[in-house]
């Protein structure tokens, strides 16, 4: 996912298994062009918020890949989620 200033990002989808505690997303910041922080957002649909984390967009070069791990919960499964991006 290329990373700039309109990058607005948000995807819903549904555990399968408990302990879902892992997300990998590679980015690409082109030339290091985008200087701002990346903002993360994973919640459930519910409103929980299971991780608020901001990146620093000077850290997020050519090819990155970004390993968000976060408290597994055993009550996850079929559960529906969302994650949102933006810069």
């Amino acid at each position: 996912m290329a990373v700039d200033s309109k990058l607005h990002v948000t995807q819903t989808f549904r555990t399968n298994h408990n302990n879902f505690n892992l997300i990998e997303i590679r980015f690409k910041n082109t030339n290091l062009e985008n200087k701002s922080n990346l903002k993360l957002l994973l919640k459930e649909v519910d409103g929980v918020t299971v991780l608020d984390k901001t990146i620093n967009g000077m850290s997020i070069n050519d090819d990155f890949n970004l390993r968000l791990n976060f408290p597994s919960n055993l009550n996850r499964a079929k559960r529906s989620m969302f994650w949102k991006f933006t810069v």
